[in-house]
């Protein structure tokens, strides 16, 4: 890749036809090469897949950016098996295929199958505007399928429970007790392990880059259910995960803004014990489903801490909510949450799981797809940053250095896979590492 601010795996690839020379789809029109933030900043275009090729194909090795899960995704409870044969392209748009399997021992011993794309550790962004335009699953306004578009810091690889562990969805820079097992709290606010790689680790102690707390936040582009007030209709759900958390979950929402009352609504749904979210939840016309028509959904962010940094959820031009850093900021027993400054990883996927609603199993159908025309990925000039290992903020050494984590799906623990915990000063006393010491191991 040309450009001096890109850089992508250097990977080889046996097939050929599935390699493009460049960053930008060659397909993607001279409308979109450029695009206005929601302050009416002007955006480049920095990535983008059109997918207009056919009979593409995502095991890993097929594509220089994306590739396809093998797994059970164990962290929420899925009742699928993804497998990257799921995953195809035909009619201008990548096509994820769920169906039931008619032999279980050939499908992992379950029922159901389906795909989840990704470019983790492939292909990462730090800022900008991530676009999508997708045609959902049907049946529409039926609760049971969980489609999604969504990114996720590159420290944690989806689907891959020892890398989340302590890292997800954790955007802190502080040392104090937001980086303690439960936010050490008793009151079942949190249940998580702690911040494995806290700004405050120890000297010499493992860490990509001492000095600096690290994690894998979330920001979902979408994410789809139905309503339950009887319209049978589609429901996106729009968040930030983050940890540690506020006060039962709950941001300040003076700094939050919801333009559209008609269309969005704050979520009610504000967290537990695993991860706060802050979200938005929209009603969706019934026509944006089975390939009848697309939708375009879109968030815009600003990594960073203060009225400065912030995230905007977007569904065609209309924006359904936005909120700065102060949001998130200090509250509690726990110190500013930071508008995510990690190197984030794209996820495409569509699954279903009692964990995510009640399985409306007497009106689902199947098989079931869900087509993306597009994905665009842009930032400001000056500001282009399409790279694992923005400054400060470097990944692929770390993942590199711990191999059983990172490519082994069935630890569940850092510590499964023979890894410890690193120490630090709040917990175990000793002197910090910093960003220039050691400890990039």
């Amino acid at each position: 890749v040309p450009e001096s601010w890109a850089q992508v795996n250097n990977k080889t690839y046996s097939h050929l036809q599935n390699v493009r020379t460049g960053l930008i789809d060659p397909d993607t029109p001279g409308s979109a090469k450029t695009k206005k933030g929601i302050n009416g900043d002007e955006y480049k275009l920095v990535f983008s897949d059109e997918f207009n090729e056919k009979n593409r194909t995502f095991y890993e090795g097929d594509d220089p950016y994306f590739y396809g899960f093998d797994g059970w995704y164990g962290a929420t409870m899925d009742l699928e098996w993804y497998d990257p044969d799921a995953l195809n392209t035909g009619n201008g748009t990548l096509q994820i295929h769920l169906d039931k399997v008619q032999d279980v021992e050939h499908n992992h011993n379950m029922e159901y199958r389906s795909g989840m794309m990704h470019s983790w550790n492939h292909l990462c962004f730090k800022g900008g505007i991530f676009e999508v335009s997708v045609s959902l699953p049907g049946p529409a306004g039926i609760h049971g399928w969980w489609p999604g578009v969504w990114t996720m810091g590159n420290l944690g690889r989806p689907g891959y429970l020892a890398t989340t562990d302590g890292m997800w969805p954790y955007t802190y820079n502080d040392c104090d007790a937001g980086i303690t097992p439960n936010q050490s709290m008793t009151d079942g606010v949190s249940y998580l392990p702690g911040q494995r790689l806290p700004k405050c680790t120890c000297e010499g102690e493992e860490h990509p880059t001492p000095g600096k707390g690290r994690g894998a936040p979330e920001i979902d582009i979408i994410e789809v259910s139905a309503d339950w007030g009887g319209m049978n209709a589609g429901v996106a759900t729009q968040s930030f995960q983050v940890a540690p958390f506020d006060i039962w979950w709950y941001p300040n929402y003076e700094f939050m803004q919801t333009p559209s009352y008609e269309f969005s609504m704050v979520n009610t749904y504000t967290g537990g014990p695993f991860q706060q979210a802050v979200s938005t939840t929209s009603m969706l016309s019934n026509d944006w489903y089975d390939g009848k028509e697309f939708q375009k959904y879109w968030f815009e962010y600003v990594p960073g801490e203060g009225e400065d940094a912030y995230i905007a959820w977007v569904i065609g031009d209309i924006e359904m909510m936005r909120f700065d850093a102060r949001a998130i900021g200090p509250n509690g027993n726990v110190g500013q949450r930071m508008i995510a400054e990690e190197p984030m990883s794209l996820i495409m996927n569509l699954g279903f799981s009692e964990n995510w609603v009640a399985v409306d199993w007497d009106n689902l159908y199947w098989p079931t797809d869900m087509y993306i025309d597009y994905v665009r990925w842009y930032q400001k000039e000056g500001e282009e940053m399409v790279t694992c290992d923005p400054p400060g903020y470097e990944t692929t050494e770390y993942i590199r250095n711990h191999p059983a984590a990172y490519n082994n799906a069935n630890y569940t623990h850092w510590e499964d896979a023979g890894y410890s915990w690193p120490k630090n000063t709040l917990m175990n006393g000793c002197s910090a590492g910093t960003e220039n010491g050691n400890g990039n191991s």
